[in-house]
Parts: C-alpha cells; structure tokens; sequence
C-alpha cells in the first residue's frame, strides 16, 4: 500500500503542477477498509480503522 501511496502521491502532484491548484479532481475509492470495524455507519466523519488497507485508503482521501 506505501508503494501506491507513493505513485497516487506523484501523480496528484503532477497534475497539480500541470493544470494548477484550483482543479477539481473526484477521487473514486474503495473506502470499504475506512469502516470495516464501525457498526451502522450513518455518520460519514466516523472511522475505524482496523487494518493497513484502511489506513492507506484514508491517507489517499486526504
């Protein structure tokens, strides 16, 4: 996940730098890892994070 991390870092970065920080990019995800251990999640800003795959995920959101 660090590996991916690294290239999805990268590659935010050019982009940014290609067409400047005002642009609007939808992320598309599995955030599935962000909630895996939080029961009846109808509250988008609680997660529990229980593994690397969620941990990496949510880094990747931010």
């Amino acid at each position: 996940m660090e590996k991916e991390y690294k290239v999805f870092s990268i590659v935010i970065k050019n982009i940014t730098i290609e067409h400047g920080e005002n642009l609007s990019i939808n992320f598309m995800s599995s955030a599935g890892g962000i909630y895996e251990g939080t029961e009846n999640v109808n509250r988008i800003d609680e997660v529990c994070l229980v593994r690397p795959y969620g941990i990496w995920k949510l880094k990747q959101e931010e």
